[in-house]
């Protein structure tokens, strides 16, 4: 399966300090390509700038513009649209704008993260998609 990490998978990978950064190592050396959203993208040079320095956010964006292995996806308006409607829907979760675009890519792609909301919503969600799936099959199976 196509897989994307989370922002905090590659702060983690880019700023030594981070308690996450030999895990995210291991995350990005078992796989061959990444896809990166834009939003991940955005929100990641933000949090380097941030939390390492704005030299930290600089080589991550020369990294992500240089590397065959990563591939930006880039939100098309239909999908902008089904964020945002996802995002102002949650009301006991506490999911952010990019976590609520990762959820929906989920569908597709294997997301890492180091956030526990973030998986806990994405293993509610497939075990929803599931559910959804056996009762079509029960369904159809009925006499």
């Amino acid at each position: 399966m196509k897989s994307i990490f989370d922002t905090n998978v590659w702060v983690a990978l880019f700023n030594e300090k981070d308690g996450h950064h030999d895990a995210a190592q291991r995350l990005f050396l078992q796989n061959g390509m990444v896809f990166i959203p834009e939003y991940v993208i955005l929100e990641t040079t933000t949090v380097l700038q941030l939390r390492a320095s704005k030299q930290q956010a600089d080589i991550f964006a020369e990294t992500i513009t240089a590397t065959e292995q990563l591939e930006i996806l880039y939100a098309s308006d239909s999908f902008f649209r089904s964020v945002l409607t996802l995002f102002q829907q949650q009301s006991s979760t506490k999911l952010s704008f990019v976590d609520c675009a990762l959820l929906l890519l989920s569908e597709h792609y294997k997301i890492h993260t180091f956030d526990e909301a973030l998986e806990k919503a994405i293993y509610s969600n497939i075990n929803s998609r599931n559910s959804d799936f056996r009762q079509k099959m029960l369904k159809s199976s009925e006499p």
